[in-house]
């Protein structure tokens, strides 16, 4: 079927018409481009050693500071660099580098039985003794 010149021009012009309807719409929004989606890369693991991959999803990472699941999926290494400067990464890091406090005590030796025997002995020389210093003031 052929068509004429001006029917071109009318459909063309039916065609413009249409695309600013659509643009003064405010619901109307043009089709998105799809993203391409970034899969986890182990060699990410030599950079950012506390990175752990996901077993059940190839696109999310595994902070083991934080203990949380991070979705590389769209910003592939950015998305880690952007995870690592975070406050709530830094506040992890910060408290799994401090000591516990179990270090700042020291823990006792437990006693041989020579200490125990002369601990004993002190006990009962210091009662014998206060004993007698109480019967000398009585007499």
């Amino acid at each position: 079927m052929l068509m004429s010149k001006s029917s071109i021009t009318i459909k063309m012009f039916e065609e413009n018409e249409r695309d600013e309807e659509n643009e003064r719409d405010e619901s109307y929004s043009p089709p998105k481009k799809r993203k391409r989606l970034v899969r986890y890369k182990p060699e990410w693991q030599s950079d950012f050693p506390w990175l752990a991959k996901v077993n059940h999803d190839t696109y999310k990472g595994y902070c083991s500071m934080c203990r949380k699941e991070i979705s590389v999926a769209h910003g592939e290494k950015a998305d880690v660099v952007h995870h690592s400067i975070s406050g709530g990464h830094k506040k992890a890091e910060s408290a799994s580098s401090a000591k516990a406090i179990s270090a700042f005590f020291v823990r006792a030796e437990p006693r041989s039985t020579v200490d125990q025997q002369v601990c004993r002995f002190y006990y009962l020389l210091s009662q014998i003794l206060n004993n007698f210093k109480l019967n000398q003031r009585i007499l």
